[in-house]
């Protein structure tokens, strides 16, 4: 049995096994990739599904809450005088804080950022009236946008209720680039997704 053993060329004998152990390694190796591009497949749709049972559980549950609350940021903007006086009262100051609440169960990440940075700027006291109705412009085109999927400016709604728009324009211009810059700074910083 030894005499086997010794004239046994132990060279090809690891030759062969390295060999093998390549061949099956390779074969391992060849389905890598596809196994990484399916895993990767995978995680892409479960996310993609995850994300329309999330939209349609909203949709379904809250289209009529969201069309009441598209319709009262509208009111804002369209019954200027008498929603600027019914915010003074208390009762309107209780029916402004169902609003937001409203709009952060309903709106969209970014629709919530629009309502942060106004709620921002009326606290800081950084705002005047021109750039607060168009921050409720804003709130309101980005509702409506979640809402109907179309897409609307906000400097378009303002010129519907204002007489003399023309006389505001550049102001009016001035504070939505301002308001769309600190919404996409916040989109590339994280805060809306």
């Amino acid at each position: 049995m030894f005499e086997i053993l010794k004239s046994i060329n132990w060279n090809i004998v690891v030759s062969i096994l390295i060999l093998l152990a390549l061949w099956a390694a390779n074969a391992h190796i060849q389905e890598l990739p596809k196994m990484i591009r399916d895993m990767l497949k995978q995680t892409r749709e479960y996310k993609s599904n995850h994300d329309l049972q999330i939209e349609s559980y909203f949709r379904q549950v809250s289209n009529d809450e969201l069309e009441k609350l598209l319709s009262k940021w509208t009111y804002f903007i369209t019954d200027m005088d008498n929603a600027a006086k019914e915010m003074d009262s208390e009762s309107g100051q209780t029916k402004l804080i169902e609003l937001e609440h409203k709009t952060i169960m309903y709106g969209s990440p970014r629709t919530v950022y629009a309502l942060a940075a106004m709620q921002h700027s009326l606290y800081s006291n950084n705002s005047n009236s021109y750039k607060l109705m168009m921050y409720m412009a804003t709130v309101a085109c980005s509702l409506k946008k979640d809402f109907t999927g179309y897409e609307i400016s906000p400097v378009s709604l303002i010129e519907i209720k204002i007489n003399d728009f023309d006389d505001y324009k550049k102001q009016f211009v001035k504070y939505y680039e301002e308001i769309q810059k600190e919404i996409s700074e916040a989109e590339k910083a994280g805060y809306v997704k």
